[in-house]
């Protein structure tokens, strides 16, 4: 992990204690394992569509989920729904699916927007990578796929989740 984000090792383990004091290890749900490699991080570098910012790399190389069908215990709420943070190997195929979307009346979301939780509604949120004018790195961008709505629910991924550790407890 590269010095500047050294703060996310700690952040990985509030969350962790936050989650624990809720859904035990052994839980199936409970699908923390480790974090990414070398090799997880070249793979995705293959694909030149996708930039993802060393901030969301570095998050992962602490520690990563599995996908699970049915929930996660590493996940977000908002007005009831419920968003499951991806696996890091998944984030392509989520960021391909949403731009898929797109129309040529109406930018539904733009490339510069990372998925890093789905709702199983097709919802997301998404980590704002881009540095346009009505953007700010960082913040964390909720994307509604019926409504189309795009509001910010967060201004950096460590208030997402420490807002949840808060929630949690």
């Amino acid at each position: 992990i590269d010095n500047e984000f050294k703060h996310f090792e700690k952040l990985w383990l509030d969350w962790i204690d936050a989650i624990e004091s809720v859904v035990p290890r052994n839980n199936r749900y409970f699908n923390l394992v480790s974090g990414i490699t070398e090799e997880d991080i070249r793979s995705l570098k293959q694909n030149q569509d996708i930039q993802i910012p060393t901030a969301l790399i570095n998050f992962y190389k602490v520690r990563n989920v599995d996908y699970d069908a049915v929930t996660s215990a590493f996940s977000f709420e908002f007005d009831s729904y419920e968003y499951d943070l991806l696996p890091f190997k998944d984030i392509i195929k989520h960021w391909n699916e949403i731009q898929g979307l797109q129309s040529d009346d109406e930018e539904y979301a733009n490339p510069n927007w990372i998925p890093i939780a789905e709702s199983k509604q097709g919802d997301y949120l998404l980590f704002d990578s881009g540095t346009e004018p009505t953007g700010k790195f960082g913040q964390i961008i909720e994307l509604q796929n019926e409504t189309w709505k795009r509001d910010v629910v967060a201004d950096s991924l460590e208030t997402l989740i420490r807002d949840t550790i808060d929630s949690i407890k």
